[in-house]
């Protein structure tokens, strides 16, 4: 590891208690290295934070009131309602929507009734009327997987993102900060998901009812 640059934690915060630079020759031990350069390396993000603070929701597998079970049904509810609590008190910019969406299967098409059940009729908080940069899960691939993103011209409370399978969404944050995020559909790197057999790859399996359209 080069001696040079060991004081970029004072360069980057200054407030930062950076530690002294070594000389030349000097050999720090592996661990004692990593701490040196992990806590330069946060120092520059505490100063980065500290320009442009902002804060966001996420939230993944989560579509699962129109399964009709009562207990399903409150956890959902339980849940939207303390996000939109911590929404509010953090000011969230957006949610991070990481997928396995509607459960078991997806949905069908845009119009499609757990959109209402599971999405509209919940989330209803002030605080959560943002964007929702959303992923997809394996249960997506039940029954069609490009409703959901379809459904981002759909929404009409337009805050479903989800404009392909594969995307980039540069988001602006505050004093000219931006924040870029890649979004992957990584189904297809499961193998078991390219098998052709069913049992592979079919999410709801033996263990649930069929996706059947209904």
């Amino acid at each position: 590891i080069s001696a040079q640059g060991i004081g970029i934690g004072a360069r980057c915060y200054p407030g930062a208690a950076a530690q002294p630079p070594f000389s030349h020759g000097h050999c720090l031990g592996r661990l004692a290295a990593m701490a040196r350069i992990s806590a330069a390396v946060l120092a520059c993000l505490c100063r980065f934070a500290l320009a442009a603070p902002y804060s966001f929701i996420t939230l993944g597998d989560w579509g699962s009131v129109a399964l009709g079970n009562p207990e399903h049904t409150k956890t959902v509810r339980d849940v939207a309602e303390q996000m939109g609590k911590v929404a509010a008190k953090n000011a969230a910019q957006f949610v991070v929507n990481v997928g396995d969406n509607f459960y078991y299967c997806g949905i069908q098409n845009t119009s499609d009734k757990q959109i209402q059940e599971d999405y509209t009729s919940v989330y209803t908080a002030p605080s959560l009327q943002v964007p929702w940069y959303s992923a997809l899960g394996n249960h997506e691939y039940g029954y069609n997987v490009d409703a959901q993103v379809e459904f981002t011209q759909a929404d009409p409370t337009r805050r479903w993102y989800m404009p392909a399978r594969y995307y980039a969404k540069r988001v602006a944050l505050a004093a000219g900060q931006h924040l870029t995020m890649i979004v992957l559909d990584t189904n297809p790197c499961i193998s078991a998901y390219r098998s052709s057999s069913a049992s592979g790859w079919d999410p709801c399996s033996s263990d649930f009812p069929t996706c059947d359209p209904i």
